[in-house]
């Protein structure tokens, strides 16, 4: 015995295990919160926009803060990817791309819904 606790390894043993890589949890938030973060962004900006006045005659503002707030939904599921790939390969990766899809559309549909209804009790609809 090498140790008190440690058990011998019998002959003919594999090896142990090596410890699966480390995936940095700050860059993994920050993929999984940018999207929700994004869409209420943008649906707060075209509200303040709307109530200033800002979008009569302007129909491309809007259109503009959904393409930004779809690429930024597109660099996160790109990065959500390659942080994930680091640790998972073959079904489980695909699960949890899934899983992050589906997720995020949720998400951002009920930030997105949630955000309409404020502002249709706000003019008291």
């Amino acid at each position: 015995m090498e140790g008190p606790y440690q058990i011998p390894s019998a002959p003919g043993a594999p090896p142990p295990m090596p410890e699966p890589p480390r995936m940095p949890r700050g860059r993994l938030w920050a993929s999984l919160l940018a999207p929700p973060f994004a869409t209420g962004a943008s649906l707060g900006l075209v509200v303040l926009l709307d109530q200033a006045h800002a979008l009569s005659g302007n129909d491309w503002i809007p259109w503009l803060l959904m393409v930004v707030t779809g690429a930024v939904m597109l660099v996160s599921l790109i990065q959500f990817i390659l942080l994930v790939s680091r640790r998972y390969i073959g079904g489980s990766i695909a699960l949890l791309i899934l899983g992050y899809l589906v997720g995020q559309a949720v998400v951002c549909f009920a930030v997105f819904f949630g955000g309409c209804l404020l502002l249709m009790a706000g003019s008291g609809f």
